[in-house]
């Protein structure tokens, strides 16, 4: 399924009008649309808008106990795969962004809280080292406090 509001010089658009369309396999739009306001819960762009910044407001209560999580997990694993595994257990994903040379981000599901954190939003520091160890298959049990750790992670990230 996917929400549509429409090419930008429309009614819809100028509306603020929302349309759901169920998908295809291949994320194709199928059959008739539906409207968001004909829907019984209203799911419209205003009221979802209106979610978003309640829930935006609500998640950063979620962040210590997640990096609390993530910091136990890492203790005493070796590498990413272990790590992932230590998460899963404890109910988070890890999604790792990555192009063909390097992981450049991470992405953490917490589904006990239902919240979703980038990696920079937990702290400038972890995630970077976990991204860079991960892509080395690797992960560090010293979570950067020293300088050494910093620099070598400074110079890594202008590169």
């Amino acid at each position: 399924m996917v929400a549509d509001r429409g090419e930008p010089d429309s009614k819809m658009f100028a509306a603020k009008g929302l349309c759901y369309f169920i998908t295809d396999a291949k994320g194709n739009k199928v059959g008739v649309p539906i409207k968001a306001s004909a829907i019984y819960s209203k799911p419209t762009l205003s009221s979802l808008e209106e979610k978003f910044v309640k829930n935006a407001e609500q998640r950063w209560r979620f962040k210590t106990p997640l990096k609390n999580a993530i910091d136990k997990a890492i203790t005493g694993v070796k590498d990413a795969d272990r790590l992932v595994a230590a998460l899963k257990a404890d109910n988070i994903d890890v999604v790792f962004r990555r192009n063909p040379e390097r992981i450049y981000g991470v992405t953490f599901v917490d589904h006990r809280s239902m919240s979703v954190f980038n990696g920079s939003d937990l702290g400038k520091i972890t995630v970077p080292l976990i991204c860079w160890h991960a892509s080395k298959r690797r992960i560090k049990t010293s979570i950067a406090k020293s300088k050494k750790i910093k620099s070598c992670l400074k110079k890594r990230l202008e590169k």
